[in-house]
């Protein structure tokens, strides 16, 4: 049986900082699930 080891990564920072860029990279990998705030917010608060 093999085991698969998770890696979870927290990003946060400034404002034009690249968070979403570096997000959007690592979502590229297999595997992945990006839970992102900004996607949250905006189903949430359509038009805001």
């Amino acid at each position: 049986m093999s085991v698969k080891h998770a890696t979870l990564h927290l990003v946060c920072g400034k404002i034009a900082a690249g968070k979403s860029t570096l997000t959007a990279r690592l979502g590229q990998e297999p595997d992945t699930v990006v839970i992102a705030e900004n996607h949250w917010l905006a189903r949430l608060y359509p038009g805001a």
